[in-house]
């Protein structure tokens, strides 16, 4: 896996800061030593084959996965054992996680509904 992003910031503030993440299932090691610093606002990619470890990375930094060993770090506060309500971070994945019985609308507005937040009143939404 290569992690690339823009470095346009530089000596700003890490807002995400990973410290030798490892994460292994079983005798399987999907992540090893994984180290980077993100600033906030700055964009980052994850590169890689199939089975590199980028979907592992994603969820442990959402807490959707707990690391085997390592350090997560959101704006200088350690999150590595927060469960996922109590972290910033959110995974849209690519594969078909979505109810196909439902329109693009009533799928994104499916979370927000399962929350209990306001209906939308704006005609925007009205036109949906």
């Amino acid at each position: 896996m290569t992690a690339v992003h823009d470095d346009s910031a530089p000596g700003a503030r890490p807002h995400l800061t990973i410290t030798d993440l490892s994460k292994s299932f079983g005798r399987f090691v999907a992540l090893s030593g994984i180290s980077f610093d993100i600033a906030e606002g700055e964009f980052v990619c994850f590169l890689g084959p199939s089975g590199c470890g980028k979907t592992t990375l994603l969820r442990a930094i959402a807490g959707l996965e707990v690391q085997s060993s390592g350090r997560i770090e959101l704006a200088g506060r350690d999150i590595s054992r927060l469960p996922p309500a109590e972290r910033d971070f959110g995974i849209v994945f690519q594969s078909y996680a979505l109810f196909p019985n439902l329109t693009v609308v009533r799928n994104i507005a499916y979370g927000l509904e399962n929350r209990k937040l306001a209906a939308c009143r704006t005609r925007a939404c009205k036109d949906w």
